[in-house]
């Protein structure tokens, strides 16, 4: 017996291109900056997640994109050859879901991008 093919949203395979190319920067990046122990690392991989997120969302406008790229982000977060993976696990959603929160209520216009930009690096604070 045959079991019908599940079909993912455009949505979620968006993401998961998003979330696997910001985890992809995390994991090298971030395992390169720990071990040369360069100060606030964290917010240097941010800036770069911040970036590729808004970079993205001009071509792509869908709702949710940035909660589900992160959470993508996140998951992979888990592959980490590092000891430290909780906190920026834990970092990487958030800044997602405050960047998703900020261009929900401003919309994805530069308020709503630097208003998200500027919550999701004062998360690392």
């Amino acid at each position: 017996m045959n079991k019908p093919a599940v079909i993912l949203s455009d949505v979620w395979i968006k993401a998961s291109i998003i979330g696997t190319t910001w985890a992809a920067s995390e994991i090298v990046l971030g395992s390169f900056l720990h071990n040369l122990k360069i100060p606030f690392s964290g917010n240097i991989l941010a800036g770069i997640g911040i970036i590729l997120l808004i970079s993205v969302s001009y071509v792509w406008k869908d709702k949710g994109l940035f909660w589900r790229a992160g959470l993508i982000c996140a998951l992979m977060k888990t592959l980490s050859p590092s000891a430290v993976i909780f906190g920026p696990m834990i970092a990487i959603f958030s800044q997602s879901l405050l960047l998703e929160a900020s261009t929900r209520l401003f919309g994805r216009s530069v308020l709503g991008f630097v208003t998200g930009a500027m919550l999701a690096m004062s998360w690392n604070l």
